[in-house]
């Protein structure tokens, strides 16, 4: 009889233990964040991360040379996470923003800038590739954005520019 009893205990430790690991496994969620290589954040940039859990990522490339900014996409859509891969192809380094077209971006400081865009790097020098991860809210929406290129010290005009729109609905 006692050693029923200590086998009836064991088994239901044993049941206990698979019953919490089990449910901790299907509650977790995981947070977008940004895997990025040489870039920093703006505050609006941490404002529109958001949890995933169960829409894809999807990837964008952006590339940059000396005379222009490309991407393999034009529409993007509110709520859905983006995972931006941005290579510098070009013969200089280049900060990347991703922000408000239309703006003066050269003659503003570094912080400046950070806060009037959505998304700005550090220098990406000639041959990186960089990668951050972005999620447009509701306000992106019908606003002109790009991806924009600035040579840092140039002092030339607004920097090279890709337009891009945001939807609300995919």
């Amino acid at each position: 009889m006692r050693r029923s009893f200590g086998f009836v205990i064991v088994l239901s430790i044993v049941l206990l233990v698979l019953t919490v690991v089990t449910a901790c496994s299907h509650s977790a969620t995981g947070v977008a964040s940004p895997s990025v290589a040489s870039s920093s954040k703006s505050i609006n940039e941490h404002a529109a991360m958001s949890t995933t859990t169960s829409t894809a990522v999807q990837v964008v490339h952006v590339t940059v040379t000396d005379q222009q900014v490309t991407a393999d996409m034009a529409t993007f859509s509110v709520g859905l996470p983006y995972r931006f891969v941005v290579i510098n192809n070009g013969r200089a380094s280049y900060q990347v923003l991703l922000a408000p077209m239309g703006v003066d971006y050269v003659h503003m400081s570094q912080t400046q800038r950070q806060h009037a865009a959505l998304y700005t790097s550090k220098q990406v020098a000639p041959g990186q590739t960089i990668a951050f991860e972005y999620t447009f809210a509701a306000s992106a929406a019908g606003q002109r954005l790009g991806f924009g290129s600035y040579q840092q010290g140039s002092g030339e005009g607004n920097g090279m520019w890709y337009a891009f729109s945001v939807q609300t609905h995919p």
